[in-house]
C-alpha cells in the first residue's frame, strides 16, 4: 500500500457552530435560489443541492477563519466576492482536485481552493482569475461547460491572501529602499 501524500496548505478546523452556521447559510441561499427559480447548474442532483451549497459555505467559513474576517453570510450576490472585496472560495471534495475558475469570472479575483473533510478545512492555495484562465487549463468536466482547473501546484501559498501588517510593510519598504 502505498503512503498517501500530505496536503499541502493551512489547516484550519471548524467549530460546531461554524458548521451550523455554514449549513444554516447554504439553506438561506437554496431557498432563495428556489424562490427565484433558478437551478443550480453544476449540481449532480437535485438531492445533493442542500448539500452543497451548505459545502460551499462551510469552505467560505474556513477561509474567513484563516485570515480572520467577519463571515459576510451573503445570498443571491452571484460574482460577487465571497470575502474581501476580492476573494472568491471554491471548495473540493478531494485533495488532488483542481481550482475551478470559470469562463465568466471576474479576471481582477482571488480564487482560493478548499479541499474539505468537515470539520477539517485546507486552504489550499489561491490564483488570480486572468492567471488562471490560460488554454492548456481548459476542459469541460461532466458536460457542465467549460472551465480552467489550475494544478494545485501553481497556486500561491494562502499566507499571501492576508494583508501585511504595519511591521511587515514597513519591512518591505525598507527591503526595497536598500535595494534601490
Amino acid at each position: 500500500m502505498t503512503a498517501l501524500a500530505p496536503i499541502s496548505g493551512v489547516c484550519i478546523t471548524l467549530s460546531a457552530d461554524d458548521l451550523a452556521g455554514a449549513k444554516a447559510l447554504g439553506d438561506r441561499r437554496l431557498s432563495e435560489a428556489r424562490r427565484m427559480g433558478l437551478q443550480n447548474k453544476y449540481a449532480a442532483g437535485a438531492e445533493n443541492e442542500r448539500a452543497i451549497h451548505a459545502f460551499g459555505a462551510a469552505g467560505e467559513y474556513a477561509v474567513a477563519r484563516f485570515l480572520g474576517v467577519a463571515i459576510p453570510a451573503t445570498v443571491n450576490t452571484f460574482h460577487a466576492p465571497d470575502l474581501l472585496d476580492d476573494i472568491q472560495v471554491r471548495t473540493r471534495r478531494k485533495p488532488h482536485y483542481e481550482l475551478i475558475v470559470r469562463t465568466d469570472d471576474e479576471d481582477d479575483h482571488r480564487y482560493v481552493l478548499v479541499y474539505a473533510d468537515p470539520p477539517t478545512f485546507w486552504v489550499r492555495g489561491f490564483m488570480y482569475g486572468h492567471a488562471a484562465k490560460r488554454r492548456d487549463w481548459q476542459r469541460d468536466y461532466g458536460g457542465f461547460g467549460s472551465a480552467y482547473f489550475v494544478p494545485t501546484s501553481h497556486l500561491t501559498h494562502p499566507q499571501w491572501l492576508r494583508p501585511a501588517t504595519e511591521n511587515e510593510a514597513a519591512m518591505l519598504q525598507l527591503s526595497l529602499d536598500i535595494l534601490w
